[in-house]
């Protein structure tokens, strides 16, 4: 039987992408079989079957209005994403886009903010919220995630190379105005940027623990993360039923990465290349 010269490759390729596939998944795979375990023989050591305490886990979870917690993380995480990727579309738009003065600065300000970690700025941030009125609440964490330097970053980049000038100009001899130009023509080419750059502060938003921990009092304000925390007292932790929660928490992160997944592969290629 006579194969094709790369056939050897394509079966070597295959089945060291297999291999790869197989160490990541292994983790999740693990995770999932211990949800359905009780704490006890969790620590006696790794199990590879399915138990059957995964309903107790989960009355576990209920005790503690776990469904309260996943929704205030929802709401947190999809406003976030929405909010940042607009403001960050306008932003990066105009930069790319428009010439003014300035424009230099800005984008300069823009890659030193790139380089500081937001933890340097926490004092300031718990002293503002406290100052405008929005300390434990929800819309803290959403404004927080709103001004992204990344964001407009990204979009900028992504602008300058999808976006035809020449149709932002013909627009604007047409008569359409910057914010209906915008609208009509800069979004459409923007939406791979925007796909990708909204998976990625849902998912930072969806594993944050740091900010939500210090600006959150109420519990019924509690996020994901915090809930999770909530089932490890000084006396107890149900480790059983905190990877339980954690399976039920990949769910949105699964389901967000299974939509836009064709949507983030071309943004990250459109900016990877420039044509």
């Amino acid at each position: 039987m006579i194969f094709k010269n790369d056939f050897i490759p394509r079966v070597l390729l295959i089945i060291l992408m297999s291999a790869i596939g197989a160490v990541i998944v292994f983790p999740f795979y693990i995770m999932t079989i211990m949800s359905t375990y009780p704490t006890l023989e969790i620590h006696r050591g790794l199990q590879f079957l399915p138990g059957n305490y995964l309903l107790e886990n989960i009355r576990t979870l209920l005790r503690i209005d776990f469904l309260g917690y996943y929704r205030n993380s929802l709401f947190v995480a999809t406003m976030a994403g929405i909010l940042s990727v607009y403001c960050s579309a306008l932003g990066g738009y105009a930069l790319a886009v428009y010439d003014f003065k300035g424009k230099k600065v800005i984008m300069a300000i823009i890659l030193v903010t790139l380089t500081l970690p937001f933890q340097i700025a926490l004092i300031g941030i718990v002293i503002q919220a406290n100052f405008i009125g929005l300390a434990d609440t929800h819309w803290i964490l959403i404004l927080l995630a709103v001004p992204s330097a990344f964001g407009v970053f990204w979009m900028s980049s992504f602008a300058r190379q999808a976006m035809p000038q020449s149709v932002i100009e013909s627009a604007h001899i047409d008569g359409a105005s910057a914010f209906m130009t915008f609208t009509k023509i800069g979004l459409p080419f923007l939406m791979p940027a925007c796909g990708t750059l909204f998976l990625l502060v849902f998912l930072a938003q969806w594993n944050s623990f740091l900010l939500p921990v210090i600006l959150l009092a109420r519990e019924s304000m509690f996020t994901l993360p915090i809930a999770i925390r909530l089932l490890a007292t000084n006396f107890r932790v149900d480790v059983g039923a905190q990877i339980t929660g954690l399976v039920l928490g990949i769910l949105p992160i699964m389901f967000v990465f299974a939509s836009f997944s064709k949507t983030l592969i071309q943004g990250l290629s459109a900016s990877a290349v420039k044509e």
